[in-house]
């Protein structure tokens, strides 16, 4: 449980960090006037990495220089962790049977931050869905114009809706 756990945070922390370099970013883009079409190719990365959180696999051609290579394979290796042949050198010991412990007795914190990041996805997407039933509603009571725009004293503002 406590790998799942660090799994997610360190996730958790790489997207929070392309969203904090894509706002930096786009606040230089937008200071340029870069066409829109390349915010939304901006965001849409962002979006693909918390949608894809394993990420794309990619294969990259080994270093023709000796030293670089070299790097190359050490950063692999911090990278992949430990050797599962390691593990498997720890001799295996037999316990004789116990009897059966409560579930509740095996909890640990990470089974508690587990539970503690879940509620919030369940919280933010209730969140998300009863907003856009709000919103849904809101715009239910707005008129069509002659010119193909609905508009309304229910609708304070102009917004694209989908």
């Amino acid at each position: 449980m406590r790998d799942i756990v660090l799994h997610f945070l360190l996730l958790s922390l790489w997207g929070g960090a392309a969203t904090v370099g894509a706002l930096a970013v786009s606040a230089l883009l937008r200071r340029v006037h870069t066409p829109s079409r390349l915010l939304c190719w901006l965001w849409l990365a962002v979006g693909l990495r918390f949608a894809l959180p394993w990420g794309i696999p990619l294969t990259l051609p080994r270093p023709q220089n000796q030293q670089l290579a070299q790097a190359a394979d050490t950063v692999q290796a911090l990278a992949d962790g430990p050797a599962p042949a390691a593990l498997s050198a720890v001799p295996v010991q037999t316990v004789a049977a116990a009897p059966a412990a409560p579930w509740y007795t095996q909890l640990t914190v990470w089974h508690l931050l587990a539970g503690v990041w879940a509620l919030g996805v369940a919280v933010l997407v209730l969140r998300a869905v009863a907003g856009y039933v709000r919103l849904r509603r809101t715009v239910a009571l707005a008129c069509k114009t002659a010119d193909g725009c609905y508009s309304g004293a229910c609708v304070p503002a102009p917004f694209a809706y989908v």
